[in-house]
Parts: C-alpha cells; sequence; structure tokens
C-alpha cells in the first residue's frame, strides 16, 4: 500500500503539532521519577531494617511497574520527536514500546503478551516513525484479539532485513481491510490502526506484511539493515 487519503495524512500532522509538548512532558515524567526513587529508596530501608514486615515486596513490584512505564514513556517521547535517521538497537525501541502499552488495561491483564527479542539489532532508521507503526500495529491487534487472546512479538533478522513478527489470535484480517483505505477519517474504524501503520511504515522505505494464518493473523514489519549490523 503506497498511498493513504487526505484525512490520514492530516492526522499524523496533527499529531506531530503535539510535539512541542514533548519538553514539558518530559519535565512532568523528570518530577514524577525523583519522588518515586525516594519512595523506592524508602521502602528498601525498611524492607533491610525489617525484613519481616509482609507487604513490602508488592510495593516493591508496583513501583517497578510505574518506573518501567515512565522509563518506556520517556524513551517514546525523546524518539517520537526524532524524524532523522539514527543508528539504534531495534530490541531496545521494541522493548520500551511494548512496556508502554502495558498501561492500556486489555494488554496488561486480559491478554497472554509474550516478547522473544534476538541479540541486539542494530539498524540506522527514523525512531519516530518506527515506533508509531509498532504501536498502530498492536492497537490493530487489540481490537481484533479476544479477551484471553494471545500476541507473540519477535524481532529476528531475517534475508538481510530487521524483521519484527507480531503474530496474535482472533479473527482473520479480510483482503479489502487490507487493500482498501478508509473514505474518511474515522478513528473508530477497527482498521484505522492498520492504515496508519502503512503510512509510517512508508516513511522508513520498510515493508509491512499482513497474512492470515489458522491460528489468528501475522503481521511482518520488515526493516532495511542499511548501515546497521547485528552485533
Amino acid at each position: 500500500m503506497d498511498t493513504i487519503k487526505t484525512d490520514a495524512c492530516i492526522l499524523v500532522e496533527d499529531l506531530r503539532k503535539w510535539a512541542k509538548y514533548g519538553k514539558l512532558l518530559s519535565g512532568v515524567i523528570h518530577n514524577l521519577n525523583t519522588p518515586l526513587m525516594g519512595i523506592t529508596g524508602r521502602v528498601e530501608l525498611i524492607s533491610f531494617k525489617m525484613p519481616d514486615l509482609k507487604g513490602l515486596d508488592q510495593i516493591t513490584r508496583q513501583l517497578d511497574s510505574i518506573n518501567d512505564i515512565l522509563s518506556a514513556l520517556a524513551f517514546m517521547v525523546d524518539k517520537d520527536t526524532n524524524v532523522e535517521p539514527l543508528v539504534m538497537d531495534l530490541n531496545e525501541l521494541v522493548g520500551k514500546v511494548h512496556s508502554f502499552m502495558r498501561a492500556d488495561m486489555k494488554y496488561k491483564h486480559r491478554l497472554d503478551v509474550n516478547l522473544e527479542l534476538q541479540d541486539s539489532i542494530i539498524l540506522e532508521t527514523i525512531p519516530c516513525y518506527l515506533q508509531n507503526a509498532i504501536v498502530e500495529i498492536l492497537g490493530h491487534c487489540l481490537k481484533f484479539c479476544e479477551d484471553d487472546g494471545t500476541i507473540e512479538i519477535r524481532t529476528m533478522l531475517d534475508s538481510g532485513e530487521a524483521l519484527v513478527s507480531i503474530q496474535r489470535t482472533g479473527e482473520h484480517v479480510s483482503n479489502e481491510m487490507i487493500e482498501t483505505i478508509p473514505d474518511q477519517y474515522n478513528d473508530n474504524d477497527p482498521a484505522f490502526n492498520l492504515y496508519l501503520a502503512y503510512y509510517f511504515v512508508g516513511k522508513i522505505e520498510a515493508r509491512l506484511d499482513v497474512k492470515n494464518i489458522e491460528e489468528g493473523v501475522v503481521y511482518e514489519l520488515r526493516i532495511p539493515m542499511k548501515k546497521g549490523k547485528e552485533k
């Protein structure tokens, strides 16, 4: 899919306008991290002095969860402002997107999401478009994956390309959904995430293949390696 309707392009440009709030959001994240570190330190100190006190391990896990989300958000805000090619670790980006998506209750609590990352894959790409493509693919998965379903996210090198494979259970994707672009912008359209994913993929000269399989659907995002290489 090489084109996308004007309304979708307008949406993307509107999203870019929000980039001006990136610095403000980064400051908010920093201001949240400071008390979070203080609370974590106090809990560790209490745990050291009172090892038999119950419930501290649960508090620590919750604090770690908050820290993971803030770290992922900070990473994505930083990368979302980067529209120039950058040599980066694909696995780090995919891992941060996964942590960010865990803020969604269905993604975190009602689906079985598994992450399998190959050894570090270094490539040159535009982080903004790549991470948004992955977010939109996962957003499409959330709309079609039933509760108690499964999402498998894998990275690997395949035939000289970096591959992000996202497999989900649930309803198949129709040919009409893959081949037809909405006549107008409608974020309630269950296919709209997929159309945006195609748009972002085109920005980095990558390829997105959507394949129906017996268990559900596989989305294969293939990124040219260019100057990158496997460590």
